[in-house]
């Protein structure tokens, strides 16, 4: 680069140097039309010649194929495969063009989400935009890069990581894999897709990428760093005439647009109260270890942010993060330090996200996400049979909840005062800050710009919420937190158990434990065709499994003198101490 000064448009106390410290502002949405939408962020907490381009091109082609008899979008994994093929080919195929802007700083990758493409560039500004434009035109205009040498060699290296995949791993990497398989896949497992990446050819490539191009695609693009407002928009009009003249030239007949926006991260929704165990043995012949994968999924949706969530949601995301931070090391002390049970003792807070139709609304295309809390335990153990790694660990458990029941209001504080400063951390980068702001325009904009909502309804402050309900947590949240997700009726749980070398899996060995999982109620699935067939009588998890609406925020309120007065998230924390003010009063009325 040969410019590298700052944004003209930058007020004047930013050029003095970085201000990490400061707070990031959300983006602005600048522009609204067919095509899209732009997002731009004047970047004046770096304060870098640097800037980041992100857009995603919301296409269902990407993992889905039309269905004329319902139409709609369903999953499809030889268009996820293909998908997957199609962004390695493209990145082999300018590895050499690219090379001397890597040089220079300029840094760029294509690949495959839920929801659709996303192409992401960033580096030096000067160029950025001609760069991002370049890579488009590439894409979209010119199909040079459909050749047969990168796709053999592409979907060979594919194959190769697939056929490979047992082999290789360590035993909790197949716990988790048979869990996915269980709650978020929509496949049929490594070997049928190993079947569906051979049958693929540089033809159906092609076939596969003029699907893409015809279908309908909608842009979200976030245009972050050292940019002015003019500059973002040369971009997105730059990116509107390249896609827009591609499809009007593809000679391909569009593609019936069904649910467009109800298309991306998927999770199915265990059945409250239930228990399901997965036993497999680990086809790695040399993995003497064996493993246990618990996890356990909360029946409430995860807090997503002020207008979107229940207050009841805000308090059990706050309860559920902190147990985490609370049960990790304690769980490492006993498990590994004490009992020496196992070479890997973890545990760990887990966020996913399924997204559908909104449930409230018959028929409706309107994208919503539900946000989803699971706590995980993860032990990998030579030690003993993975069935006893199980009562280790369920006997910890039952420990940690008279725990928690005298707990000191000190350690409660130092463990919530923890977790909310590390929750606020600052952004030390603004690769870091984009990926944050994009997950939200990804999951988020299409639902609230869907209700006619402005952007600044989207949940920005949400982690701000989060951490203030984190500070404001007592025992008795824990503890009701605790009972609904982990140790009371309700609790829903999926256990992965893995067999290593040391203690292998053996049908007159697990009967002992499937004549006691029967007395209990728990569910036994031991292939993957088990799997499947459990899996098909779950529902996905969505908003509307959750029937509990009351506390719902209003957007009103948001919108009131409260809101300007303190801020959106002053709002959600007034009123969830109102909410604890009230339960309280209530309480001593009772006593």
């Amino acid at each position: 680069p040969r410019d590298l000064s700052l944004c003209a448009d930058l007020p004047e106390e930013a050029m003095n140097g970085p201000r990490i410290s400061k707070e990031m502002e959300p983006p602005r949405l600048i522009v609204t039309n067919e095509f899209g939408r732009l997002w731009h962020k004047l970047d004046d907490r770096y304060c870098l010649p640097k800037s980041s381009v992100s857009i995603l091109l919301r296409n269902p082609c990407a993992e889905n194929i039309f269905d004329k008899s319902s139409n709609e979008w369903k999953y499809d994994i030889s268009a996820s495969i293909h998908s997957e093929i199609l962004m390695d080919v493209f990145s082999d195929a300018l590895a050499q063009e690219t090379y001397a802007a890597a040089t220079a700083g300029l840094h760029w990758r294509l690949s495959k989400a839920p929801s659709g493409l996303i192409l992401r560039c960033s580096g030096y500004s000067e160029h950025l935009t001609d760069f991002a434009l370049h890579l488009l035109t590439l894409f979209f205009a010119d199909h040079s890069f459909l050749k047969e040498n990168h796709f053999k060699v592409n979907r060979d290296r594919y194959l190769r990581s697939l056929s490979s995949y047992f082999e290789s791993k360590r035993a909790d990497s197949y716990a988790s894999y048979y869990t996915d398989f269980f709650l978020n896949s929509r496949g049929k497992g490594i070997d049928h897709t190993i079947e569906v990446t051979k049958s693929s050819s540089i033809s159906t490539l092609k076939d596969h990428f003029e699907r893409i191009i015809s279908s309908q695609i909608q842009v979200d693009c976030l245009f972050a760093g050292n940019v002015s407002d003019e500059e973002s928009r040369r971009l997105f009009s730059g990116a509107h005439e390249i896609i827009t003249r591609a499809q009007s030239l593809s000679g391909a007949p569009s593609t019936s647009t069904g649910k467009i926006c109800t298309t991306g991260s998927f999770e199915r929704k265990l059945e409250e109260g239930k228990e399901v165990h997965l036993h497999f043995q680990s086809k790695n012949a040399e993995e003497q270890n064996g493993a246990v994968l618990i996890t356990y999924q909360s029946a409430t949706p995860s807090f997503k942010g002020s207008g979107l969530s229940t207050l009841e949601s805000l308090v059990q995301s706050a309860a559920v993060r902190t147990l985490c931070h609370m049960l990790r090391e304690p769980l490492f002390n006993q498990l590994r330090t004490k009992e020496q049970l196992g070479y890997i003792v973890s545990s760990y807070y887990e966020k996913s996200a399924s997204l559908h139709s909104d449930m409230s609304v018959e028929d409706s295309d309107l994208a919503t996400t539900t946000a989803i809390d699971s706590i995980v335990i993860n032990v990998l153990s030579k030690k003993v049979p993975p069935p006893i790694v199980r009562k280790r660990i369920d006997e910890f458990l039952s420990t940690f909840r008279a725990k928690l029941e005298n707990l000191p209001v000190e350690e409660l504080k130092s463990h919530t005062d923890a977790l909310s400063k590390k929750l606020l951390k600052p952004k030390q980068k603004l690769g870091d800050e984009v990926q944050v702001q994009l997950s939200k325009i990804k999951d988020y904009a299409p639902e609230v710009l869907g209700r006619g909502l402005g952007p600044e309804n989207l949940p920005w402050e949400s982690t701000k919420e989060l951490s203030g309900a984190i500070k404001s947590l007592d025992r008795s949240d824990l503890i009701k937190t605790w009972d609904n997700i982990v140790a009371g009726k309700r609790r829903s749980r999926i256990v992965s158990h893995v067999y290593g070398s040391s203690f292998p899996l053996s049908d007159q060995y697990l009967g002992d434990f499937d004549t006691r999982n029967r007395k209990k109620g728990i569910e036994t699935l031991k292939s993957m065709g088990d799997i499947a067939i459990k899996r098909e009588s779950l529902l996905q998890y969505t908003d509307g499994n959750y029937q509990v609406k009351r506390g719902l925020i209003s957007q009103k309120l948001l919108n009131n003198k409260v809101a300007t007065a303190i801020g959106i998230a002053g709002a959600t924390l007034a009123l969830f101490a109102l909410s604890r003010k009230n339960a309280s009063e209530s309480t001593k009325s009772k006593k």
